[in-house]
């Protein structure tokens, strides 16, 4: 979800002070005699030793964490001390640290996520360690300020509010024309609201967790025979992974009414795995791609809803076939659009929204 941006390192800045000392002029002495001969008496002192004790260097440690305490990966953070002097990392496991830091406040910040969703707390449990290296700083580049995206498949506004580091609530506010905020169709013009980048200072020497409110949406799985009948009370097991096909949530137990299954998960969902056990058959794997679904004003998704449905009307037609260019529809579509209207009473030649809108309700959206 979060990028790296810059990496180019500088060299650690500093500077060189030196101590002035003053000579007297040659010329007599103002001192007497007698203790002239009485200082000259004295063995010279020894070498001055410098004592000071060598200054420790610290280490900060964060760990960046969604509400339930699951780790956030990828995350970008920014460590500063003045404005020119920054240095950079990204989470591994949730967690990111910098060291060779001098006793004092330092400022931490997550450009790529909203400061309404953060919380800092300190970590009474764990102390950071001494080091003893030097930090590199560098000269991070800022983030891309993005105000407009093009949705792709699989995007829905809390899909794409998880990316850019905002609420769901303030994505669905900049995109108010948009009916249905689980369903985009690839191409639409998404508006991104602008963030205001978390910040806090920190103290060198200690341990922070900031917990990020992530988007999260409800997964809704509706278990049914091909005959639509309800299909309640079979066991289940759910997992749910990201692109990369790292799990994210799971669920365990026996399909509630009319087969329902639900899971809350992270809004970058992207592929679940369903194993079905019922007591009187043999077990059932379904993968599942979340988020293609498109709106069912769409050929695309009234198609992917009828395929569902058992109305069988094959994938979508490839562009060389010609279909779905000036308002035609191609002819499975049309013939399974007839098979459901025939089905449920819709008559001869419904009209197209009542035929969607049945579709929507025995679909589920």
């Amino acid at each position: 979800m979060a990028r790296i941006f810059g990496g180019r390192r500088v060299g650690r800045r500093h500077t060189e002070q030196r101590r002035s000392i003053e000579v007297e002029p040659e010329g007599e002495s103002e001192l007497d005699p007698d203790e002239e001969i009485a200082r000259e008496s004295v063995d010279p002192p020894s070498p001055k030793v410098d004592c000071k004790r060598r200054e420790q260097l610290l280490r900060i440690e964060i760990l960046i964490r969604e509400a339930d305490g699951g780790p956030l990966d990828g995350v970008l953070v920014r460590l500063a001390k003045a404005e020119d002097e920054t240095t950079q990392d990204v989470t591994e496991d949730g967690e990111v640290s910098f060291g060779g830091l001098r006793p004092r406040s330092y400022q931490i910040i997550l450009p790529g996520i909203d400061a309404k969703l953060c919380t800092l707390e300190l970590d009474r449990l764990k102390y950071s360690q001494i080091v003893d290296s030097e930090p590199m700083w560098t000269e991070p580049e800022d983030p891309l300020t993005v105000s407009e995206v093009d949705a792709e498949s699989g995007d829905c506004l809390a899909s794409l509010a998880f990316e850019f580091g905002t609420s769901l609530d303030a994505m669905i506010a900049a995109n108010s024309e948009i009916d249905d905020p689980h369903l985009l169709t690839p191409g639409m013009e998404i508006t991104v609201p602008e963030i205001e980048p978390f910040t806090s200072q920190v103290s060198a020497g200690r341990r922070f967790i900031i917990t990020v409110a992530v988007p999260r949406v409800l997964l809704r799985l509706y278990m049914e025979t091909y005959g639509l009948e309800a299909r309640p009370g079979v066991p289940f097991r759910l997992q749910v992974f990201d692109d990369d096909w790292t799990e994210l949530d799971g669920s365990e137990g026996t399909t509630g009414d009319r087969g329902l299954i639900e899971v809350s998960t992270q809004a970058s969902a992207r592929h679940a795995r369903l194993r079905l056990q019922p007591e009187d058959g043999e077990i059932e794997q379904y993968n599942l791609a979340i988020g293609e679904l498109e709106p069912s004003d769409s050929d695309n998704g009234l198609r992917a809803r009828l395929n569902d449905l058992a109305f069988y009307c094959g994938d979508e037609p490839p562009p060389s076939s010609g279909m779905e260019i000036d308002d035609q529809v191609d002819p499975a579509l049309q013939a399974a659009l007839d098979a459901f209207a025939r089905s449920f009473d819709l008559g001869e030649d419904p009209e197209r929204d009542a035929l969607e809108e049945a579709i929507r309700s025995n679909f589920g959206c």
